[in-house]
C-alpha cells in the first residue's frame, strides 16, 4: 500500500513538473529552430536546471497576462452588445408607440365621424339643461375645432369639475360633442361636432331677436 503511494505520489509530481515546464520546452524548442547555439548556452552547465524554471515562469506570467487582457476584451466586447441591443429594443418599443398612437388616433377620428354623421342623420330627442346648453354655446363661441376640459370649463362657469365632466358625459352620449387626444388633469378635452355645430346654430335661429336701441331723433 505504501509503495502504491508512493509511486502515486511520484507519478503526480512528475505530472505536475512537466505542466509546469511545458512553456519552457515549448520556448526552448522554437529557440532551437532560430538559433541553435544559443539555445544550447542556455542549457550548458547549471543551465539545464535554471533555464528551463526561468522560462516555465516567464511563460506563465504571459500566458496569465493573455488571459486577463482576452478576459477583458471579452468583457468589452458583451458590454457592447448589450448596449446595442438595449437600444435596438427602445427604438422598436418607440416605434411601436407612436405606430399604436397614430393607428388609435385614426381610427377614433372616423369612429368619431360616424358617429356624427349618425347623429345628424337621427336627430334625437335631447334633453338638455341650463348647464348644458351654456357649455355648448360656449364651445361654438370659441370656434370649430377649439376643446376645452372639464376644470377648464369648471373655472369659467364657477362650477365643480364633476358637474362639467357629467355635462361633457351628456353632450357627448347625444353625439354633440367628441373627446380628442390629450388630457388636462386626468380630465380628456372635448370639441364641438359636426352635428353640436349644427345644434348650436338651430337654437341661435329659434333665440328670440334682442330688441335694438333706436338712435335719439332729437340729437343731430
Amino acid at each position: 500500500m505504501t509503495e502504491q503511494l508512493q509511486t502515486f505520489t511520484g507519478e503526480l509530481a512528475d505530472a505536475l513538473i512537466a505542466a509546469f515546464l511545458f512553456p519552457a520546452s515549448v520556448l526552448l524548442s522554437l529557440l532551437a529552430r532560430w538559433s541553435p547555439d544559443m539555445a544550447d548556452a542556455l542549457t550548458s552547465g547549471n543551465g539545464v536546471v535554471i533555464t528551463p524554471v526561468v522560462l516555465a515562469l516567464v511563460g506563465w506570467v504571459l500566458f496569465a497576462a493573455l488571459t486577463l487582457l482576452f478576459l477583458k476584451l471579452c468583457r468589452n466586447v458583451l458590454h457592447q452588445l448589450r448596449a446595442i441591443v438595449l437600444t435596438l429594443w427602445y427604438r422598436l418599443r418607440t416605434e411601436f408607440a407612436r405606430f399604436m398612437k397614430r393607428s388609435t388616433s385614426k381610427y377614433r377620428s372616423l369612429f368619431s365621424r360616424r358617429d356624427d354623421q349618425t347623429g345628424a342623420v337621427l336627430g334625437p330627442t335631447i334633453e338638455l339643461d341650463d348647464l348644458d346648453l351654456a357649455v355648448l354655446r360656449s364651445l361654438s363661441a370659441m370656434g370649430p375645432g377649439f376643446a376645452i376640459s372639464a376644470p377648464d370649463l369648471a373655472e369659467k362657469f364657477t362650477i365643480r369639475p364633476a358637474q362639467a365632466q357629467r355635462s361633457f358625459d351628456k353632450l357627448s352620449r347625444n353625439h354633440l360633442l367628441v373627446s380628442i387626444i390629450g388630457s388636462s388633469d386626468g380630465f380628456e378635452n372635448y370639441r364641438l361636432t359636426d352635428y353640436g355645430l349644427a345644434f348650436v346654430a338651430t337654437l341661435e335661429r329659434r333665440r328670440p331677436a334682442e330688441p335694438r336701441t333706436s338712435p335719439n331723433p332729437g340729437r343731430s
